[in-house]
């Protein structure tokens, strides 16, 4: 789910037995919902953001449960809102099944990441202009993947994010990873720049510091 202006964005993935998800656009003042299916043919589209007018999208291979993948790599795209028109589509790593998280950077350009692999691309035109390996992943020890990472940008001009049940911090200027601390999954902020993850049932912040993550207690 994303805000793409004067709308909500949605992507979704098919119910079981199906491949092919889709796009949705939710006006809010009209309450009118339209529908996009199979945009990216036979992939679920499973992470957005949106930028200048332009909506753009990660997919998975996966679809519902109970039916093998019929294409062998993940893709994004870019969507006119407006328009409602396809800008551009690419595979931004061969060989990747999903791309599970896109951020835009401090340096204008769209970041994005697959399973343990990171990648940056124009947006203008899709064109690569790096991958950055993270954390190994093997796509055959895969059922499915729907959500994996998650990624934040800090002004400290690294990128944080959770991935393969990490939770990590990528020096752009080295090219450098470093996890901060394992066994955990999902990631969102807040206003005061402050970051959550998932310990399986506990919810945590990490404290930049002393670059530690703790456990949060209710209403704090």
């Amino acid at each position: 789910i994303a805000s793409a202006g004067d709308y909500v964005a949605l992507g979704t993935v098919p119910e079981y037995g199906r491949l092919g998800g889709g796009l949705f656009l939710y006006d809010p003042e009209r309450d009118e919902l339209a529908a996009y299916p199979n945009l990216i043919p036979e992939q679920s589209v499973v992470c957005l953001v949106y930028h200048g007018g332009v909506l753009y999208g990660g997919t998975s291979v996966w679809g519902g449960l109970g039916v093998p993948p019929a294409q062998p790599e993940a893709f994004v795209f870019a969507w006119y809102v407006e328009r409602r028109a396809l800008k551009w589509r690419t595979v931004p790593v061969p060989g990747e099944r999903a791309v599970t998280a896109l951020a835009f950077g401090p340096d204008g350009m769209l970041w994005g990441m697959t399973a343990g692999k990171l990648f940056r691309m124009n947006p203008s035109d899709g064109a690569a202009c790096g991958v950055f390996e993270g954390m190994p992943a093997d796509w055959n020890a895969f059922s499915h993947m729907w959500r994996n990472a998650f990624l934040r940008w800090r002004a400290d001009g690294c990128l944080y994010g959770t991935s393969m049940n990490r939770f990590f911090r990528f020096d752009p200027t080295s090219g450098a990873f470093e996890t901060l601390a394992d066994g955990v999954i999902l990631l969102a902020d807040d206003p005061q720049g402050r970051f959550y993850f998932a310990d399986q049932t506990e919810l945590c912040r990490y404290d930049f510091r002393d670059e530690t993550h703790v456990r949060e207690e209710a209403g704090k």
